[in-house]
């Protein structure tokens, strides 16, 4: 597999300029988060991404989907995350800027394979974003089998889940 990615330069006044706070405290899942973005149309669009221990501490992982629009064959941009929002709460950081996306080429031809991509972040003063958002850990080593799952998001209006499906709640 190849992997495709895409930097942004992002001026330092604008890397941090809406973080609100130091820590994350708003749930005991502040490392899950609310990731807006803008499609190659112009419109803005909303997806989930979870910080992912790294050595980097600033990495996120989400869908290929929110990374790459499949039907303009073309990046998404402005990519900004809300680590522990919550019913309109963007959480005690603030918007936190990415600045490169990575995603699997094989996704572009297949969308149901490889939906799964990788965000680098911008954070304060070279510090880690999983040190105040807390991580989860990432394998894709997973044997074959059955495994009970527990999947968070900000599902809007889909599927036969039993939670609030208005794109708000975690």
């Amino acid at each position: 597999m190849v992997s495709m990615s895409k930097f942004v330069d992002i001026p330092p006044e604008e890397r941090m300029s809406n973080t609100t706070g130091s820590f994350a405290d708003d749930n005991n899942f502040s490392a899950i988060g609310l990731l807006r973005f803008v499609k190659p149309d112009g419109s803005t669009d909303y997806c989930t991404a979870t910080v992912i221990r790294t050595d980097n501490g600033n990495m996120a992982i989400t869908a290929a989907h929110c990374i790459w629009d499949i039907i303009a064959e073309n990046w998404n941009t402005e990519f900004y995350f809300f680590p522990g929002y919550n019913n309109g709460n963007p959480g005690s950081l603030g918007a936190v800027r990415a600045h490169t996306f990575s995603i699997w080429s094989d996704f572009t031809k297949d969308e149901t394979l490889y939906d799964y991509g990788f965000i680098k972040f911008y954070y304060q003063d070279g510090r880690k974003l999983q040190d105040d958002t807390g991580a989860f850990d990432c394998d894709f080593d997973v044997p074959p089998g059955e495994y009970q799952t527990t999947v968070f998001g900000y599902p809007y209006n889909s599927g036969e889940m039993d939670c609030p499906r208005d794109g708000e709640h975690l």
